[in-house]
């Protein structure tokens, strides 16, 4: 009965995380989005909604189910996150909540000035996360591919 047990077992699909590719371990990446730390005092009132919803600055992480993580402002014009489990191999995608993006993008979403590792980033079009974000690849070393 046990052998069965075992087989049964083998037989059984894994659980999946929030990608398809397999990764080969992590990797510790450092994101830097260039624009302002205080929140613009002319957005008007219609958009209240939008700036209660990316206040604080904050990332939406695609490796862990867009798991909400602030970013820490670094002087006026900067900010930082650092995440030590970014997996290696298979594409990773995220989006920046940012109150002052409420006046460009209807969600709040930036669409430019952030690095990941040095490396210039492009947004694009993330389904799962509900909005305009970016993807990259990283490799075991920390180098990134946009």
């Amino acid at each position: 009965m046990r052998w069965t047990a075992a087989g049964l077992l083998l037989l059984l699909p894994a659980c999946s995380g929030g990608t398809t590719e397999p990764s080969s371990g992590v990797a510790t990446v450092r994101f830097v989005y260039s624009a302002s730390t205080t929140t613009n005092p002319n957005i008007p009132p219609s958009l209240l909604a939008c700036i209660q919803f990316s206040t604080p600055t904050h990332m939406h992480v695609g490796w862990r189910r867009f798991e909400l993580v602030n970013m820490t402002a670094v002087g006026a014009d900067r900010w930082e996150l650092t995440q030590t489990d970014v997996p290696v191999g298979p594409e990773n995608v995220f989006l920046i909540s940012d109150p002052n993006a409420c006046l460009t993008q209807e969600d709040g979403f930036a669409t430019s000035n952030i690095t990941a590792n040095g490396v210039a980033l492009v947004s694009r079009d993330v389904p799962d996360g509900g909005g305009p974000g970016f993807g990259f690849r990283v490799s075991a070393s920390g180098t990134v591919t946009p």
